[in-house]
């Protein structure tokens, strides 16, 4: 359960501990309200504040979460310098860019 798997990340001494869904489906933000790690953070998952007082950090950009919002999160803003997303879509979508080339009349 949700308390074996925060006993894991504790005895392994994690300094810092991610949460990559936040509130998606199949989410157990019971690890992350035990508090296994010093630090945890968000990242990814859901890109406004949790609400949660045991999450320190949510990892965004100033696009996202505009330094000028800050009163609105619960957790302290990490912002990227460009974009928190690390998605490229030019070397991870050519055999559908070639798929689609293919196709055209």
């Amino acid at each position: 359960g949700f308390e074996d798997a925060a006993q894991v990340v504790n005895a392994r001494q994690l300094h810092v501990l991610v949460d990559l869904d936040v509130w998606m489906k199949g989410r157990r933000p019971e690890i992350l309200a035990l508090r296994p790690a010093p630090v945890q953070m968000v990242y990814l998952g859901y890109p406004g504040s949790s609400g949660a007082p045991y999450i320190d950090h949510l990892v965004s950009d100033k696009v996202v979460s505009p330094p000028e919002t800050r009163a609105l999160y619960s957790e302290t803003l990490v912002l990227m310098p460009n974009t928190y997303q690390v998605n490229d879509y030019r070397a991870g979508f050519e055999h559908v860019r070639e798929a689609v080339l293919a196709a055209a009349p």
